[in-house]
């Protein structure tokens, strides 16, 4: 089997032992578009188990199917590439579909304007729909996509994603602007499992989880940030029902919304929060940033090491119990202020720019969220300068 991804969590060790990245194999071919196929579709349809089919910078107005296959997609590093779902052919909007007992891989992609597809009577999946599959995205960013009620249908599932009885493994992503009329503003997953790490959801809406809802299975979220997400009832970052198991270390909310949990709604019997910052959640009346509903009773989800700031609403309101100990401020400190030490000054220039060129998640300095420390994040560092 290939190696696996190496991402730290709850639940990694024994998921990992699932997750296998796919990787090149001995006698693998490459498959290179344009040059050698006209669209990516003709490239997938040519691949081999082990292939690559490697995209040049564009954009590609094409719905994409994967079945059945161990393949990997790749955009260059020269420039975007553009993925854009706008004009299918037939009623399955999203940009990728992956089904078959597939293992794919995307990497360094940009996956726009899906609108899902149909599968009886929900449309699933605006950038991805992947059915008893395993993807794995690598540096993906997955924008503007979204699911609509259907006309004869109950539900919208995955405003970028919806991972079904599959894999869905996230490293070094941006989900961003995407919309459910349902569930999971960017991600739904059911009956599988899901791994997040080093990943940004912002600006993600639905009626519940407006980042991310799991459905059951299991999730392990790590080094992630969840950034203006909205739900209209529950869970503007994560919503988590009873049947799944979820665990979330080193994450940062930031000003998410719903009428309770506004960072996350949870009515799981166990789980675990560790070391993750809540900053300025706006709840509804009698809401909370973490809303704790135990079905059984059972006092077993743990809260401990993380920093609860400006919060509208309450701050937990549930059944939990603490670990290391928790801190709870009535302000929080601004963004750019990278060392913690309430200015904005050489300090903080020393940390950004020893950051320059990654994607900055793990010491906040991809300031403007665009998943690189560049420019931009070192005018709004310098735009709040303390004098």
């Amino acid at each position: 089997m290939p190696p696996c991804s190496t991402i730290h969590g709850f639940l990694g060790a024994l998921l990992l032992s699932c997750a296998s990245s796919l990787v090149a194999e001995e006698g693998f071919e490459v498959h290179f578009v344009p040059e050698e196929f006209a669209t990516i579709s003709d490239a997938i349809e040519a691949a081999s188990d082990g292939d690559i089919v490697q995209i040049a910078q564009g954009v590609y107005h094409e719905n994409l199917s994967v079945s059945s296959k161990r393949i990997s997609i790749r955009g260059s590093m020269l420039g975007p590439t553009i993925i854009d779902g706008s004009k299918p052919t037939n009623d399955c909007g999203s940009c990728v579909l992956v089904t078959g007992a597939s293992e794919l891989i995307l990497d360094q992609l940009v996956l726009r304007n899906g609108t899902g597809c149909p599968v009886y009577g929900i449309r699933r999946g605006g950038g991805i729909y992947s059915e008893f599959a395993t993807v794995e995205l690598i540096k993906v960013v997955i924008e503007d996509c979204s699911v609509a009620l259907d006309p004869f249908g109950s539900d919208s599932w995955g405003g970028a994603i919806c991972n079904y009885f599959g894999l869905l493994v996230l490293e070094g992503c941006t989900i961003r602007g995407n919309r459910s009329d349902a569930e999971g503003g960017a991600i739904w997953s059911s009956h599988g499992d899901l791994l997040m790490a080093n990943t940004t959801l912002s600006g993600n809406s639905a009626v519940q989880g407006g980042a991310v809802l799991v459905e059951s299975g299991s999730a392990s979220f790590d080094l992630s940030t969840f950034r203006e997400n909205i739900a209209e009832e529950a869970g503007g970052g994560i919503m988590v029902r009873s049947e799944a198991a979820v665990g979330v270390y080193d994450c940062r909310f930031e000003a998410n919304v719903a009428a309770n949990g506004a960072a996350i709604w949870s009515n799981v019997t166990a789980g675990t929060i560790g070391n993750s910052i809540f900053a300025e959640q706006v709840a509804g009346p009698g809401g909370a940033a973490v809303r704790l509903d135990d079905l059984n009773l059972a006092v077993d989800y743990l809260v401990e090491g993380s920093t609860f700031c400006g919060t509208v609403g309450e701050d937990i309101i549930g059944e939990w119990v603490e670990g290391e100990p928790n801190t709870f401020e009535e302000t929080c400190r601004i963004p750019a202020d990278l060392d913690g030490n309430d200015i904005v000054d050489g300090a903080d220039l020393t940390i950004l720019l020893g950051a320059w060129g990654t994607d900055g998640t793990a010491i906040d300095a991809d300031l403007d969220d665009n998943g690189i420390v560049d420019g931009g994040d070192l005018a709004m560092l310098l735009g709040a300068w303390t004098p």
